[in-house]
């Protein structure tokens, strides 16, 4: 079974709103109650419905794609044979190459830890798009449920609602899962699960001595959702903000290599670069000589075709 976004769609929110404005007109013996409390929770829902589960879920899913596929360690795997090749050259290019493969392991390393930040970032949004859905769900629910006893003169008229949105949810989401590894081991899913546990719970109270009280409760635990939902936001900004900071955009990777690391440049020398189990002087005379007529040939203009051309050799 392929795992999906939860809330694919937004619908059931707005069913939900339908019926409880409907109930709110039953409460108050007004239809015009209750078109007011459709146009207050459209206002509701356009703030703690903005940030869309499937859309963090398919972009999480893109840009987990490279650590899930093994490129980066397939990578690594590379650069740990080049660098295990080299170890038997010698010379100011041979060592020029060594550090040159270092900057590109601290650049994959350094890539690891910012894919691995990013997408702790994507399980915080996610967390907090899900939670608020299920929160403002589960709010009007209760809501419907005190209405309905309020109007049936029933005893239980109070229900408290519980509020998981906010300031620890994103939290938890960034330090429950210790690494990007663990987040793609364990999924979405899972680890918006495991941040809601962690989450810090508030309660809103529903319910009242009269049917403007049990309205009012309503406007009360919506504004109090409304209200963590914003912090939660503002946290997940400020975290991000504070991590781009900590990026270097300058980076040594693309230091250009001495040019006597280049074959083709007359600046090359055997001695620059060459295997310790051949190195000689005769040989590496030979090996100065024969690049000296490469380069040559390279100057002459137009390379193997143009040489091919001109009637050259080759």
């Amino acid at each position: 079974m392929v795992e999906a976004s939860a809330w694919p769609s937004d619908q059931p929110i707005y069913d939900l709103i339908a019926q409880m404005a409907a109930e709110a007109g039953e409460l108050m013996e007004d239809p015009a109650a209750g078109m007011e409390m459709d146009q207050r929770l459209y206002g509701v829902a356009s703030q703690v419905l903005s940030i869309s589960p499937p859309v963090v879920w398919d972009t999480f899913a893109r840009y987990s794609f490279p650590l899930r596929e093994g490129h980066v360690t397939e990578l690594n795997d590379t650069l740990s044979h080049i660098t295990l090749s080299l170890e038997d050259w010698n010379g100011a290019a041979a060592d020029a190459f060594r550090r040159h493969i270092g900057r590109i392991g601290t650049f994959l390393d350094n890539q690891r830890t910012h894919v691995d930040k990013l997408l702790r970032f994507f399980l915080a949004a996610y967390s907090l798009a899900t939670e608020a859905r299920e929160d403002m769900k589960t709010a009007m629910e209760h809501w419907m449920s005190v209405s309905r006893q309020f109007r049936a003169d029933e005893e239980a008229k109070t229900l408290a609602t519980g509020i998981k949105v906010g300031v620890a949810l994103v939290a938890g989401a960034v330090g429950v899962i210790t690494s990007g590894g663990t987040l793609l081991a364990v999924g979405l899913t899972v680890g918006a699960a495991m941040a809601a546990g962690a989450a810090e719970v508030v309660t809103a109270p529903m319910g009242g001595a009269s049917k403007e009280d049990v309205l009012a409760s309503a406007d009360g635990a919506m504004r109090k959702l409304v209200e963590r939902y914003d912090d939660g936001v503002a946290y997940l900004k400020n975290e991000i903000r504070a991590y781009l900071g900590e990026l270097t955009p300058v980076s040594d990777l693309f230091e250009p290599l001495p040019t006597f690391t280049d074959v083709d440049s007359p600046d090359f020398r055997y001695e620059h670069f060459h295997h310790q189990a051949y190195f000689s002087e005769t040989f590496g005379a030979e090996v100065d000589r024969a690049h000296e007529i490469h380069v040559k040939k390279q100057e002459s203009g137009g390379g193997l075709i143009g040489r091919r051309l001109e009637g050259g050799d080759t």
